[in-house]
């Protein structure tokens, strides 16, 4: 009998992405994130452009951009594609 923790994941359906495709989606969420965190770092009134969750939020931004670019950098195998 399966415990609780295990019984309530939901298996993903096998075929529905292949993984070239699930790293291009986690980049895209990735920069979408950093955009979302740009608009609201653009949102901030003046005087706290210099505030820390103005350097904060900055911060933020430049990990996800460099998560990101990293994602976008990952060439993995595929069958059949010799090295």
């Amino acid at each position: 009998m399966p415990n609780s923790s295990t019984a309530n994941r939901a298996r993903p359906a096998r075929g529905r992405l292949s993984r070239p495709a699930r790293i291009q989606d986690l980049e895209a969420a990735t920069r979408e994130l950093a955009t979302e965190y740009q608009a609201w770092l653009d949102a901030l009134p003046d005087n706290q452009a210099e505030s820390e969750m103005a350097e904060h939020l900055a911060q933020t931004i430049e990990q996800l951009e460099e998560i990101a670019d990293a994602l976008a950098d990952i060439d993995p195998p595929t069958i059949g594609t010799p090295r």
